[in-house]
């Protein structure tokens, strides 16, 4: 079976929850803030509650019957953004009906007249703000994070970014403190795109206090693995990437050393080498493919990696390589010859 995003956990979660008689309303209001379009007639505002989700719509719908009674028929219409068509679910409520909710949900007043903020009613209790909360994710929110794409072709570099695209900037500042509040997240973690109501949060830690803050535990537990999974490869990576760069160094370092006693031998000044740097050659020439610490182990007696390295310094020196790997010019070599 194939493995769930992160945000179908979110929203499978949040759906499962009960909305209680006391929340009704300040759950409704949520999903009013992102799924809710008033369409104005002569004696107020029809609301039409649309998403593309059958599962949020069957919610609405059933704390819709919980309120008025009777469950709201659902429409399954096709709507044209210009440049694509995407399926909705939708619900019409009556006037009446549109009249009670927008005014008990603190969405309009004296009929035409729009309510700014999150009025102090909505949120009397814990448990209202979190019906809040989750409305309004599950109307207009999204979640994404860096999983594996459905080819397995490795990761997305997308980031980890929670998002709510409210229809309204009636309630966009209040909806800001609101969320930094219940998440116990720094204000300065919650974004709003310039110009829009587009509110957003891109801090991996500040995204899964939001979900557990809205009730998604799963949600957050997978947002948390992915993190540490991401954090394993990378620290795998770097690992791999710094042995990488060890092996490169020590073949040029060792190409360097056998291209050096080459030299000492074709210029003649290897007959005039110590003891001890005749052997550091020979065993140098036997064992290319030893580190120093490796190599220091086949002299008898065993050397240690500093007196190694000093001589194999001081082959590479005589022969004209700089501490550098380069070559030294001829004036110098003439000097060290």
């Amino acid at each position: 079976m194939e493995k769930k995003t992160v945000r179908e956990t979110v929203t499978e979660e949040l759906c499962a929850f009960e909305v209680k008689k006391n929340v009704r309303y300040p759950f409704l209001s949520g999903i009013i803030r992102g799924a809710g379009e008033l369409h104005f007639s002569a004696n107020g505002f029809i609301l039409e509650i649309k998403h593309k989700n059958r599962a949020v719509t069957e919610l609405c719908a059933d704390v819709l019957k919980g309120i008025y009674g009777n469950r709201p028929e659902i429409n399954e219409r096709d709507y044209n953004s210009g440049q694509s068509t995407e399926q909705y679910y939708s619900i019409y409520l009556s006037r009446e009906e549109s009249e009670d909710i927008l005014k008990k949900c603190r969405i309009v007043k004296n009929k035409y007249e729009f309510t700014d903020g999150i009025p102090e009613d909505l949120k009397g209790t814990n448990s209202a703000i979190k019906a809040y909360l989750r409305g309004v994710y599950l109307s207009c929110g999204s979640i994404r994070v860096p999983e594996e794409d459905s080819e397995g072709k490795g990761k997305k570099s997308v980031g980890y970014t929670l998002s709510f695209n409210l229809n309204s900037d009636k309630i966009k500042d209040d909806f800001v403190e609101l969320l930094a509040k219940e998440a116990m997240i720094e204000k300065t973690a919650v974004k709003v795109k310039s110009g829009t109501n587009f509110v957003y949060i891109k801090n991996s830690e500040a995204v899964c206090n939001v979900l557990t803050a809205l009730g998604s535990v799963r949600g957050a537990l997978d947002t948390y693995g992915i993190i540490a999974e991401r954090q394993m490869l990378n620290n795998v990576n770097r690992v791999r990437n710094c042995d990488m760069a060890n092996i490169d160094k020590t073949v040029k370092a060792v190409g360097m050393q056998l291209d050096a006693i080459r030299k000492l031998e074709e210029t003649g000044v290897y007959g005039s080498l110590s003891k001890e740097l005749k052997e550091t050659c020979r065993l140098r020439r036997k064992f290319p493919d030893l580190g120093i610490e490796q190599l220091g182990k086949e002299f008898n007696p065993p050397i240690g990696k500093s007196c190694l390295n000093h001589r194999l310094r001081r082959i590479c020196s005589l022969a004209g390589y700089g501490t550098d790997g380069g070559e030294k010019s001829e004036k110098t070599v003439s000097k060290d010859k």
